[in-house]
C-alpha cells in the first residue's frame, strides 16, 4: 500500500467532501466547520473544528479526497441535555452496558471511504490515527455504532481490537452493535 497524500483543508464548506458524501449515498448535513485549525499529525491531516467538538480527519489520494472520518467528544453533547435529548437518549441505549459514565466517550460519527477505493487500507488508516490521535491527546476511549448489515465494517473494526458492546434499536429502527476501542 502507498502512503495517502495530504488533504488541503480550508474555512468554510469543502466541496470535495461533498462529492464523497454523493458517492457513498450518506447525508452531509452539518459535517462542515465554519473555521477550522489544520494539524498534521503522523502524515495524515487532522482538522480541529473550531466551532463544535468534532475532530476530523481525510485522506487525499492523487490529489482526490478519498476517505474521511469525524469523531465526536460526548461531554460536549450532554452540556446542553434538554436541547440534545433524543441524541443523549440513542448513546445512552447504545453504551448502556459500560461500567464507567459515556460522558467519558469519542465516538466515531462518520468513516467514510469512497466506494472504488475500499480494500486498500485507506478507513483502516483513518481508524488507527484517529484512535490514536483522541487517545494521546484526550486520554479518551473512543467508541463507535454500526449497522449490524455492514459486516466488512464490523471485520475491520474488530481487527483493530474494537470490544462488542451490545446490539441495540436505533432511532430509525435499525439495528446497530456498539464497540469502544
Amino acid at each position: 500500500m502507498q502512503p495517502h497524500s495530504i488533504i488541503e483543508i480550508h474555512d468554510g464548506i469543502n466541496d470535495e467532501i461533498v462529492e464523497l458524501f454523493k458517492n457513498v449515498q450518506l447525508s452531509t448535513n452539518g459535517i462542515y466547520p465554519p473555521q477550522s485549525r489544520v494539524i498534521e499529525e503522523g502524515g495524515m491531516e487532522t482538522w480541529l473544528n473550531l466551532s463544535t467538538p468534532h475532530r476530523q480527519f481525510s485522506v487525499k489520494k492523487d490529489g482526490k479526497l478519498v476517505g474521511y472520518m469525524e469523531i465526536e467528544n460526548l461531554a460536549e453533547v450532554y452540556l446542553e441535555p434538554k436541547k440534545k435529548k433524543k441524541e443523549i437518549d440513542y448513546w445512552e441505549r447504545a453504551f448502556s452496558k459500560l461500567d464507567f459514565p459515556i460522558q467519558s466517550l469519542s465516538v466515531i460519527k462518520r468513516l467514510v471511504v469512497h466506494p472504488k477505493e475500499r480494500r486498500h487500507g485507506i478507513g483502516r488508516s483513518l481508524l488507527k490515527h484517529g484512535i490514536q490521535t483522541i487517545q494521546l491527546s484526550q486520554g479518551q476511549t473512543v467508541a463507535l455504532v454500526v449497522l449490524s448489515s455492514l459486516e466488512s465494517a464490523i471485520r475491520l473494526y474488530e481487527s483493530e481490537g474494537a470490544t462488542y458492546i451490545t446490539r441495540f434499536t436505533g432511532n430509525s429502527e435499525n439495528q446497530l452493535h456498539s464497540y469502544i476501542f
